[in-house]
């Protein structure tokens, strides 16, 4: 087997410049999976580093502040530094949607809508229209069924042994009253 004549180093999750290359693409507002691709690593690579990156900074005791460099998360793992950055970088992408939408929201017109229409796409759970739509439906059918007196008391004898609900039911026990059912007759 020949040797080969250039080797591609695999990229790590602590690397700082694929730090700061996702770090610059979220700042402009890019989905994590366009800022990996745009650091060079593969479609789901980062949104795999961030989850990890997330895990071990959930179990960690203590955190360095949020702006230290990513050398300072290298003890928690070589995802937190990843995460850190990501989740600093989109901090800053929010904060400053919001000062376009604070600027703009003073000025005549809509010159707002752009900023704000980024940060409802990018960050739903915090910035996305919210509206709550109860529905509630009551239905009622109304069958009626033409039978002979005999039939109707075998139905009432025969729904009273198998305990079916009916409308002489009290605390889920059926009881019978009285010899046979009142049946209506029908004009046909």
């Amino acid at each position: 087997m020949p040797k080969l004549l250039y080797r591609t180093t695999i990229p790590k999750p602590d690397d700082p410049d694929i730090i700061a290359r996702v770090a610059q693409a979220t700042e402009l507002g890019h989905p994590l999976d366009t800022a990996g691709q745009l650091a060079g690593l593969g479609h789901s690579v980062a949104g795999y580093w961030y989850r990890q990156g997330t895990a071990q900074l959930d179990q960690a005791d203590a955190l360095p502040p949020p702006d230290a460099p990513p050398e300072a998360y290298a003890e928690l793992g070589s995802h937190a530094a990843f995460a850190a950055a990501v989740k600093l970088a989109e901090a800053r992408m929010v904060e400053q949607q919001l000062q376009h939408v604070a600027r703009d929201a003073a000025l005549p017109g809509k010159g707002w809508t752009a900023a704000m229409t980024l940060l409802e796409r990018r960050r739903p759970q915090d910035f996305a229209r919210r509206t709550n739509v109860a529905v509630e439906q009551q239905t009622t059918v109304t069958y009626v069924i033409d039978l002979s007196p005999e039939a109707a008391a075998a139905l009432a004898s025969a729904q009273h042994q198998l305990a079916l609900p009916s409308p002489n039911t009290v605390d889920g026990t059926s009881r019978r009253t009285g010899d046979a059912p009142q049946v209506t007759e029908l004009d046909t």
